[in-house]
């Protein structure tokens, strides 16, 4: 029997090595109909056309089963060992890499009950509306930060502390301007509300 090597894909019309095809049990020759590259672009359009629809069902998602992800993480890890740490350690040195780590500590502070500081980020209804997509858009395009390098030193901060993560309440300033703008705020609160004092100590964010 002739096994073939190469299929074309329904969506660009060009035939592709079967490497190119992701596996699809429910087919019969158990490979997707689409390519992976036009998977990819649908899939990134339909997110940009869905935006918040995407991220609400992700945030979702993750609370329902919360115990379960972090659970498979941890055994996939614990299998993996040594891929893991060379790809963790490659990853985390691009720009992707590292912003994805940032935006994933937004995340956690304003909707894991169980974070560190969650009481004054989520608890205090404070929101991330940045998607991953339009974080790194602000950072890289708006903001100019295209590597790692170019981040050092550098901190997110939000000019009022009672508004939530989102492109006209956050900037990126100098570890030293940060923390300067912590002091006057607190400076501030002292004068207005002395016993709100020492709850708004200089945090990354």
């Amino acid at each position: 029997m002739l096994i073939k090597e190469e299929k074309k894909c329904y969506r660009c019309k060009e035939t592709k090595s079967l490497s190119n095809f992701h596996k699809d049990k429910n087919k019969k020759d158990g490979l997707q109909g689409n390519c992976k590259a036009c998977c990819g672009k649908y899939s990134k359009k339909y997110v940009q056309n869905h935006k918040e629809e995407t991220s609400s069902y992700k945030r979702k998602y993750y609370r329902e089963h919360e115990e379960d992800i972090v659970a498979y993480q941890k055994k996939y890890s614990k299998d993996n060992q040594e891929s893991v740490q060379k790809y963790r350690k490659e990853y985390h040195k691009s720009i992707h890499g590292y912003l994805v780590a940032r935006w994933n500590t937004m995340n956690q502070r304003c909707n894991r009950t169980k974070a560190a500081n969650y009481d004054r980020y989520g608890g205090a209804g404070i929101k991330n509306c940045f998607t991953f997509s339009d974080f790194f858009e602000f950072v890289t395009v708006t903001c100019g930060f295209k590597t790692v390098n170019s981040l050092k030193g550098m901190e997110l901060h939000r000019k009022d502390n009672d508004k939530h993560y989102e492109p006209c309440n956050v900037e990126i300033l100098t570890s030293e301007i940060h923390g300067s703008r912590h002091r006057e705020l607190n400076a501030r609160i002292v004068r207005l509300c002395p016993t709100k004092v020492g709850s708004l100590e200089p945090s990354k964010d």
